[in-house]
């Protein structure tokens, strides 16, 4: 049975992304920020198949504990972005960990010879056109 680590598993659009491995056969390890925050991602267990589920806690700034958990992947997907509507420093709380994670997850991949493939999809923050900070580079 090939197995499947989703970074972001639990969240809006990664659940989705869960449920379709996990009906299709697949055994599927879930990244968990904080696994004592189980109200993250009980809704997982309720899935059809859900005896094929693990959920793992991972930090993506973390690059051994990323290496760790893709380690024994055949496919690894990467939904995850630490997105809130509440922050006071989005620099600090958005923008700096995903920006390391996304860095650490392509290093991590590049040395992992073993993952036969690899998805990465946008988080739900892409469809704010209302951010507060504007993006910096080259004027036009």
């Amino acid at each position: 049975m090939k197995k499947i680590g989703i970074i972001g598993g639990s969240g809006f659009i990664g659940s989705y992304i869960t449920k379709q491995f996990l009906e299709n056969g697949f055994e599927v390890k879930v990244s968990a920020t904080n696994i004592k925050r189980e109200d993250k991602y009980e809704h997982l267990m309720e899935l059809e198949n859900a005896e094929n589920l693990y959920i793992s806690e991972l930090n993506v700034e973390n690059k051994a504990a990323l290496c760790d958990f893709v380690n024994d992947c055949d496919i690894v997907v990467h939904s995850g972005t630490p997105f809130q509507l509440n922050f006071n420093d989005a620099q600090k709380e958005l923008f700096d960990p995903t920006i390391k994670g996304t860095e650490n997850f392509l290093q991590v991949i590049n040395e992992t010879p073993s993952i036969e493939k690899v998805v990465i999809i946008a988080s739900v923050a892409a469809y704010n056109t209302n951010f507060p900070l504007p993006a910096g580079g080259k004027n036009t």
